[in-house]
C-alpha cells in the first residue's frame, strides 16, 4: 500500500523535476533556431544623447575561422534526432495525456519503491517524454518555475537534460501540411507561397517549430530565405484544460503556499494567450526595430528581423533568415574573454534600455533568441511573443529599488518594495532581511561608477538562491504582476554573465542611463 507521504514526496520530486526539465527541454529545443533577419541598417532618423551615454567599447576583432566552425558545429541539430508525431490537438486527447502520465507515475512507485520517496530514472523519461508531445503550456509552466542556477538543479535533471538535447518531438509531415493548408485556405500552399520549403523542423518550442524556407525577391533579388513560425494545432484553445490538469497537480500541496501558484497559473495563462497570437508577435517586432534604430550604439550590435505580414497569420510568423548560436554558447570556447565581455555588456545596455528607456522589454531570457552571428560580431534577436510594456509608475519604482540597492540602502528598498506590492509592511523581521539582502545583490553590479564588475567572482545566482527558501515560506502575498515576467529576463542576463565569467562596467552603465532618465518619471 502506498504512504500518503512517499507519494507525496514522489509526486513533489517529479513535480519540480519536470519544472527544471521543461525549461531545459525548450533551452535545448530551440537551441538552434536559425530564425529570421537580415540587418536592419536603415538610414532613417536617429538620437544621440548627450547625457545618459555610457562609454562604447569597442568591437573585438572577429573569431577565426576554426572558431567560428567550432561554434557552429556544436550546434544541436533537430532535423538529425527529431521524432516525427503528432501534437495532440484536442482537449480531449491532451487531458488524456496528463492522465496516462499520472497512472504511469503511480504505477511506477509500486514497481520501484526506493523508501526515499524519489522517483525512479523511469518516471522521469515519463515526464520528459510527456512534456517533450505535449508542450504547450506545459512546457511554458517549466520555464516559469524553473530555477535558472545549474548549482541549484539536481544531478538526476542534469542527466536527463543531457539526454533529451539530443531529441525533440515534431509534427508529422502529415500534420504539418493540414495545419498550413487550412492557415493559407490553399492546398497548394507550397507552390504557391514559397520557392523552397524545408519539411524538417530546424527548431522546436513549447508553442510552435520552425522550417526554413525561400520565397520570389523584389527587384534584383531572385529569392529571400526566410523562417515559417507554426503554432501547434490545438495548443492555444487548450490552454484552459491544460491548466486545470496542471492544478490537479499541485491539488496535492505539492507546493508551499508561498509560492502562490495560482497567481503564477494566472499569469502564464495570459502570457501564452498572447504568445498564441501571432499577428500580435508581429507588431511587437516591428515596434521593437524600430525602437533599436533610434540606438545608435544598439544598432550597431544588434540585428532585428523583418517581417513578412503578407505570408503570416495568426498562427504562422514568416520572418527573414539570420543564422548564429545562442549567446551562452560562447562560455565552450577558451581565449577569447574580451568578447565575452563585450557581448554582456551589450546585452546588459540592451535590457537597462529596454526597461527604464523604452519600458518595453522581450522578456523571454532563453538564450536562443539571442544568436551570436561569429562572422559579424552581430546578435540577432529574435522571438517576440513575450515582449511587452511596462507602465511609467512601475518603471520609475522599480529604477529606484534598484539604485537603493546599489547604494545598499535598506530602508529606501524596503519603502520601495511596500509601493510596488512586494511586502505589505506587516511582514516578520527574517522575512525583510532575506527580501532586502536578495534585492541588495540585485544592485551589487551597479554599486561602483567608476570600477568594472567581475560577475565571476561574486557567483550572484547562488547567493540570492540562498534567500529564496525564507522569502518563500514567509512573504504574505504574491509578486506585483509585472515582476514575474521582468525578473525573468533579469535572472537570465545575471546568469548569462556569471556563465561567461565576464568583467563589465555595470555600474557606470546603470547610473548614466538613471540619470538620464530620472527626471522623465518625475
Amino acid at each position: 500500500m502506498l504512504k500518503r507521504s512517499g507519494t507525496i514526496r514522489s509526486l513533489q520530486s517529479v513535480f519540480w523535476g519536470a519544472a527544471k526539465i521543461a525549461a531545459a527541454i525548450v533551452d535545448a529545443s530551440v537551441g538552434n533556431v536559425n530564425v529570421v533577419g537580415n540587418s536592419h541598417n536603415g538610414e532613417g532618423e536617429t538620437h544621440a544623447r548627450a547625457a545618459g551615454r555610457s562609454h562604447t567599447p569597442s568591437p573585438p576583432e572577429v573569431l577565426p575561422r576554426s572558431v567560428v566552425t567550432q561554434l557552429h558545429e556544436s550546434k544541436d541539430d533537430l532535423r538529425k534526432n527529431a521524432v516525427y508525431m503528432s501534437v495532440p490537438s484536442t482537449r480531449i486527447t491532451r487531458a488524456a495525456g496528463f492522465a496516462s502520465l499520472f497512472v504511469q507515475l503511480g504505477w511506477d512507485h509500486l514497481v520501484d519503491r526506493n523508501g526515499e520517496g524519489i522517483l525512479s530514472s523511469q518516471s522521469h523519461k515519463r515526464v520528459v517524454n510527456t512534456l517533450r508531445r505535449m508542450r504547450g503550456v506545459v512546457l511554458k509552466l517549466g520555464q516559469m518555475l524553473s530555477i535558472q542556477d545549474p548549482a541549484t538543479v539536481p544531478q538526476y535533471v542534469l542527466q536527463l537534460f543531457e539526454q533529451v538535447r539530443d531529441s525533440a518531438y515534431a509534427m508529422s509531415r502529415e500534420q504539418l501540411d493540414r495545419t498550413l493548408a487550412k492557415e493559407y485556405e490553399n492546398i497548394n500552399w507550397r507552390k504557391d507561397f514559397f520557392v523552397e520549403f524545408e519539411d524538417e523542423p530546424i527548431g522546436a518550442a513549447s508553442i510552435g517549430q520552425v522550417h526554413r524556407a525561400a520565397i520570389k525577391g523584389e527587384g534584383d533579388t531572385q529569392i529571400e530565405h526566410v523562417a515559417v513560425k507554426v503554432q501547434y494545432p490545438g495548443v492555444a484553445t487548450s490552454i484552459d484544460s491544460d491548466i486545470a490538469n496542471l492544478k490537479m497537480l499541485i491539488s496535492l500541496n505539492l507546493l508551499p503556499p508561498g509560492m502562490f501558484v495560482d497567481r503564477i497559473l494566472q499569469d502564464l495563462r495570459q502570457e501564452f494567450l498572447l504568445e498564441c497570437r501571432y499577428k500580435i508577435e508581429a507588431a511587437k517586432q516591428v515596434r521593437y526595430a524600430a525602437l533599436i534604430k533610434q540606438e545608435p550604439e544598439l544598432q550597431e550590435v544588434f540585428v532585428v528581423p523583418k517581417v513578412y505580414e503578407s505570408l503570416s497569420t495568426e498562427n504562422v510568423l514568416v520572418t527573414q533568415f539570420v543564422t548564429g548560436i545562442p549567446v551562452d554558447r560562447l562560455a565552450n570556447i577558451s581565449g577569447v574573454q574580451d568578447l565575452k565581455n563585450y557581448v554582456v555588456e551589450r546585452m546588459l545596455l540592451l535590457t537597462l534600455t529596454e526597461l527604464f528607456r523604452w519600458r518595453f522589454m522581450q522578456t523571454d531570457p532563453n538564450y536562443a533568441n539571442f544568436l551570436f552571428d561569429a562572422e559579424k560580431n552581430k546578435i540577432c534577436l529574435i522571438d517576440f511573443g513575450a515582449a511587452r510594456e511596462y507602465s511609467k509608475e512601475f518603471v520609475k519604482d522599480y529604477m529606484d529599488v534598484v539604485a537603493a540597492a546599489a547604494r545598499q540602502d535598506r530602508d529606501k528598498i524596503i519603502e520601495k518594495s511596500i509601493k510596488l506590492g512586494f511586502l505589505t509592511g506587516n511582514e516578520m523581521k527574517p522575512m525583510l532581511d532575506a527580501h532586502a539582502a536578495s534585492v541588495e545583490l540585485l544592485g551589487r553590479p551597479f554599486r561602483h561608477h567608476d570600477k568594472p564588475f567581475d560577475f565571476s567572482a561574486e557567483n550572484l545566482p547562488s547567493k540570492i538562491q540562498e534567500h529564496v527558501p525564507t522569502i518563500i515560506k514567509l512573504r504574505l502575498r504574491p509578486p506585483p504582476t509585472p515582476v514575474y515576467s521582468l525578473h525573468r529576463r533579469i535572472s537570465g542576463i545575471i546568469l548569462l554573465a556569471t556563465k561567461l565569467k565576464a568583467t563589465v562596467n555595470s555600474g557606470e552603465m546603470f547610473w548614466n542611463i538613471y540619470n538620464s532618465c530620472r527626471t522623465k518619471y518625475e
